[in-house]
């Protein structure tokens, strides 16, 4: 067996293990070739391939939330899939740009005990947190002179300036509304919810049809996110309000549920979040590995 980078060739033997190999994960949509590479094209990858007379598995490499992320390891099943993964996950650490390698695992897989032999430690987590939309609810109060509205055609620029402010990174980039518009025909800049204080967006929510999902299990789900608040403006309930007002507008277009995610330390995000009747829907975890480096 030889490990070696990723070739146009080795594409739909990739997919198609990838869909087999991941068939049974928690609402897995499966691939095609269009969308594996549109998905690796977003960013810098790395994929390597294990190969003995044919691919055996791979591994990708690509910059996340958190930094330099382990995104994707499919190896075929059988008596040896245990080691090729480990050798894939030797050789793909040897790629990594920095001396910090992050992967997010499904808190309920056999795959945390494996990556902790490895030497990851677990460091916090992921919760999907889902909600029934069964009718109207009231919206919070807003401090006095706060708008709450939907985004104007000419203000993604301030969108993506409060998104990035508050989570202290670049979050969003200019762009993301045709990116959704192109992805969702039904997505104008009306799905996005803002709050407005002395003419300037200090607080947003975005909400969008959980496309995929609902193509794929006939449902009727909406998606909220991302979710932000200047770092100058929380504690005054906008954030609430706004969450209030998407899941009503998400229910008046036909949406029965919605979903969103937020990490498992966010303590004020999900008391928010209960208290408009969200629950977890399903919890992964984070890992992170110091690596070696010269």
């Amino acid at each position: 067996m030889r490990i070696r980078n990723y070739i146009e060739a080795d594409l739909s033997t990739m997919v198609e293990l990838l869909n087999e190999t991941c068939k049974d994960e928690y609402e897995f949509i499966p691939y095609t070739k269009e969308k594996f590479l549109s998905e690796i094209h977003e960013g810098e990858v790395t994929i390597l391939v294990a190969e003995n007379r044919e691919v055996e598995g791979f591994v990708v490499l690509r910059e996340g939330v958190h930094g330099e992320e382990l995104w994707m390891l499919c190896v075929k099943p059988g008596p040896r899939q245990k080691d090729i993964e480990d050798s894939l996950v030797s050789e793909i650490e040897r790629e990594a740009k920095t001396d910090r390698l992050f992967v997010v695992l499904d808190s309920e897989g056999n795959r945390i005990a494996d990556f902790m032999r490895r030497g990851y430690e677990i460091y916090g987590g992921l919760y999907q947190m889902v909600a029934r939309l069964d009718g109207l609810g009231p919206i919070p109060p807003v401090p006095r002179g706060v708008i709450l509205r939907s985004l104007d055609i000419n203000e993604e620029e301030a969108l993506v300036k409060v998104v990035n402010a508050a989570y202290g990174l670049e979050r969003l980039r200019f762009g993301a509304l045709s990116r959704w518009k192109s992805e969702d025909p039904m997505f104008t800049e009306e799905w996005v919810h803002v709050a407005e204080l002395h003419g300037e967006i200090v607080s947003v929510v975005v909400s969008r049809t959980d496309r995929e999902f609902n193509q794929r299990y006939g449902a009727k789900r909406g998606y909220l996110g991302p979710a932000a608040t200047h770092p100058s403006h929380t504690r005054k309930g906008l954030a609430k309000a706004l969450t209030r007002r998407a899941m009503n507008f998400l229910f008046q277009r036909g949406m029965d549920s919605v979903s969103l995610y937020t990490t498992e330390d966010n303590v004020a995000s999900l008391a928010l979040l209960r208290s408009l009747g969200f629950k977890m829907g399903h919890h992964w975890k984070f890992l992170r590995k110091t690596l070696p480096k010269p």
